[in-house]
């Protein structure tokens, strides 16, 4: 694949990603299946970190710098995930 072809297929499949959470009620979106596992809106939290930091996070700042600063990857909760879970994400 070139890389317009995997850029298309990355945006469309974002897209189907968006349209199913957009149809998901709030309570089926935080409900937990067991105690400690996640609910979807943190799974969707960490997919959006995952791509600011993980892959289109860092390809901008790839591309923006000669020598770019690249952070490394924190085992922290991240903020995002947080607000996701208490539904603050959603639109």
């Amino acid at each position: 694949m070139t890389p317009a072809e995997v850029a298309d297929l990355l945006e469309s499949s974002g897209h189907a990603f968006a349209s199913t959470l957009d149809v998901l009620p709030p309570e089926v979106a935080s409900w937990h299946p067991e105690p400690g596992q996640w609910c979807v809106n943190e799974c969707v939290g960490h997919v959006v970190e995952a791509e600011m930091r993980g892959f289109a996070g860092r390809i901008k700042i790839i591309l923006g710098a000669d020598e770019p600063d690249l952070q490394t990857w924190t085992r922290r909760l991240s903020k995002r995930r947080d607000a996701t879970a208490s539904g603050n994400l959603r639109s």
